[in-house]
């Protein structure tokens, strides 16, 4: 594959620099010849470049697929236990994290119209040759309406501490965690009028990885809540990598998390889910005034009262933080996701349920010497040189 080193060497035969900076490189193979235009004289697609230096994956011995893919809307399965991989996936490893679906073609679109669903246990990256188009939507997040398809890569992760339950409510699940922590989880059972001891803590999210990340990974699962009808924490956003000499966002790629779900009676709030990872990468990254680009984190869910089930937290649809669970006579009210620098909003205790905490930020990162970044973007994005 043709990536980074022609970023910095246009020229045939131009030296190519090694390529140590992991986090945003799939391969260190050079983008050659023009962004717009084809090479001539290659049916089979362009072949592989005898420069190559392995970067963030060594793909450097395949050649890209002959002519365009243009998505329509559809399905693009990443592989799980259930659903097998797309059959144009190419699965590339990464040391210390999951096997990638790699798409590698000449040039990809997503039109204007067309929404691309990404889902999976493992990242997705869409590479081209020439030029990488999103005028549609690639939707690759986290979301209480497909709760069984997680953004592709997203993962449970690790928590420092988990939710307690007494009779007369549990405590919150804590907010998934990626580039910033998660919200904790809100106490439950606060004035111990249901036994089993008061202020039944929430739970506690897990440590945030340093940015930029040595491998691509997706969004952690939000920490469900505590007691038998504790509500399931939500999704992870996914892990996509989208490449190419020349690199246009006009459209939305979403790799946000979901909404923590709300307590049953007397039963904590889940935790919602972080946002995932995306990277933008080309000799040209154009992200366009009308693009929308997201990894936020999902609300909490609202905790559930001796009478009244928890609301579910909100799901981020622009660059507003995603709003926790918060409906009435109910329990605590889930935390809002992080959606800037800061971390999660913690749930609500209550008396009965507590409220789960919101969903950290996932992390959005852009490699490239030319490169305009408009448009609504949430969160910050991290340039690497």
């Amino acid at each position: 594959m043709r990536l980074v080193s022609a970023l910095l060497a246009s020229s045939a035969g131009a030296s190519r620099p090694s390529l140590g900076l992991a986090v945003l490189l799939l391969a260190g193979c050079s983008f050659s010849g023009s962004a717009l235009t084809p090479d001539a004289g290659e049916p089979d697609g362009p072949a592989p470049d005898a420069g190559c230096s392995p970067g963030y994956l060594d793909v450097c011995g395949l050649t890209a697929q002959p002519g365009p893919l243009v998505f329509t809307t559809s399905e693009l399965p990443t592989g799980s236990s259930g659903v097998a991989a797309d059959a144009r996936c190419t699965m590339v490893s990464q040391t210390g994290g999951k096997p990638v679906c790699l798409l590698y073609y000449s040039r990809i679109e997503i039109p204007a119209g067309a929404t691309v669903t990404a889902f999976g246990d493992n990242p997705l990256a869409l590479v081209a040759h020439d030029e990488l188009i999103v005028a549609g939507t690639l939707d690759a997040s986290g979301t209480i309406a497909r709760d069984t398809k997680r953004g592709p890569g997203a993962q449970p992760c690790a928590f420092l501490s988990q939710p307690q339950g007494a009779n007369g409510g549990g405590a919150g699940g804590a907010g998934g965690t990626l580039a910033t922590k998660g919200g904790s989880g809100g106490r439950g059972n606060e004035d111990g009028a249901g036994g089993g001891g008061p202020n039944r803590a929430g739970g506690t999210p897990g440590e945030a990885v340093a940015v930029p990340p040595a491998i691509l990974l997706g969004g952690c699962d939000g920490q469900s809540g505590a007691n038998g009808s504790g509500g399931p924490g939500g999704l992870g956003g996914g892990a996509v990598y989208l490449a190419g000499a020349s690199v246009q966002i006009a459209g939305a790629i979403l790799a946000s998390g979901s909404a923590g779900r709300g307590g049953g009676r007397e039963a904590g709030g889940g935790g919602g889910g972080s946002g995932g990872m995306i990277v933008l990468e080309g000799r040209v990254v154009t992200v366009q005034a009308s693009a929308l680009v997201l990894a936020t984190g999902g609300g909490g869910g609202q905790g559930g009262s001796g009478s009244t089930s928890g609301d579910p937290g909100d799901e981020v649809t622009g660059t507003t933080a995603a709003a926790g669970g918060n409906g009435t006579n109910a329990g605590g009210d889930g935390g809002a996701g992080a959606i800037s620098t800061a971390p999660g909003v913690n749930g609500e205790g209550d008396n009965a349920g507590g409220g789960g905490g919101g969903g950290g930020n996932g992390i959005l990162l852009v490699r490239s010497p030319s490169r305009t970044l408009d448009g609504a973007i949430a969160p910050a994005v991290t340039v690497v040189p």
